[in-house]
């Protein structure tokens, strides 16, 4: 299992955005706020939402990189291009080499109290 990740983001979000650069894995929970939607940049993905709870799983040495909604919704892009609309329990998985996005159903392992439930 891999479990190093490394999370970069400004003391504050100023400006129009709250923005996030993730390497490894995270489970994030952002709270509503249309005025300032989030985004996390990963490797080679941008995911952008407005107050969900979503998992990244990025490693830069994997073929894939996975993100996948809890709550709420994402918009998921690479290149400018959109790759996904997901809602709560669905997941995408993109393949750096090829560019190529697949969807599907997101089975929730969440972490509680430091276990997996």
């Amino acid at each position: 299992m891999l479990q190093t990740y490394e999370v970069c983001l400004p003391g504050r979000f100023n400006g129009n955005t709250r923005e996030v650069y993730l390497t490894g894995e995270a489970f994030f929970q952002v709270t509503h706020n249309p005025q300032k939607p989030f985004i996390a940049h990963t490797d080679g993905l941008n995911t952008c939402v407005l107050g969900t709870s979503f998992n990244i799983n990025a490693y830069p040495q994997l073929a894939q990189v996975r993100v996948s909604v809890a709550t709420g919704k994402a918009s998921v892009t690479a290149n400018h291009k959109v790759l996904a609309m997901l809602a709560a329990n669905q997941q995408v998985a993109y393949t750096k080499a090829t560019n190529i996005a697949h969807t599907g159903t997101y089975l929730q392992i969440m972490p509680i109290h430091g276990r997996m439930a």
